[in-house]
């Protein structure tokens, strides 16, 4: 498998590849989860922060796996463009990220950390509107260095960093006959 790029959505598939019990709600489902919350239908937090703590070995269960980035490193581009616009907070709620555990697991993770503080509620956000086209929260945002620091914690905790090359791809050929 060759990966191009190290950004969220590479991490996003290469952690749901790795782990062993990998949410698999749709974006519809998670919606009427964040409707009915009072229902349990959505991992709670002790399972999820004990999930937060288990390691994966990523080179082990992806032998065959190469992430070729020009940076060599997991989220660089993010980071640098993050400082270079002075981008202090996503625009996309908590639960966009790319743990594969749980769609609530930024949040926890920040509880954990002690970083509640850098969750951000979201302004100019007309809930009731949102609400009636099916969209029923978070209305959260995290800071982007508490989204980096998460994404960094899941790079370590799934062993992805060795998985990364410093380059660039200029040409994919498709060899015939063999594999």
């Amino acid at each position: 498998l060759l990966v191009i790029g190290a950004g969220p959505h590479a991490l996003s598939l290469l952690l749901r590849l790795v782990d062993d019990e990998p949410d698999l709600l749709t974006e519809c489902e998670r919606s009427k989860i964040m409707k009915d919350a009072e229902k349990k239908a959505a991992r709670g937090k002790k399972d999820v922060l004990p999930h937060l703590k288990k390691r994966f070995n990523a080179a082990k269960k992806l032998p065959r796996t190469l992430v070729v980035d020009s940076r060599g490193s997991w989220m660089a581009q993010w980071a640098s463009d993050f400082e270079a616009l002075g981008i202090r907070y996503l625009r996309s709620h908590m639960h966009m990220h790319p743990c594969p555990f749980d769609f609530q697991s930024l949040g926890f993770w920040a509880e954990r950390e002690r970083r509640e503080d850098e969750l951000q509620q979201m302004e100019y956000v007309d809930r009731d509107a949102c609400r009636k086209s099916g969209y029923y929260g978070p209305f959260v945002l995290p800071s982007s260095k508490l989204f980096l620091d998460f994404c960094a914690s899941l790079v370590d905790r799934y062993g992805l960093a060795p998985l990364v090359s410093k380059g660039t791809v200029e040409d994919i050929r498709i060899l015939s006959g063999g594999c």
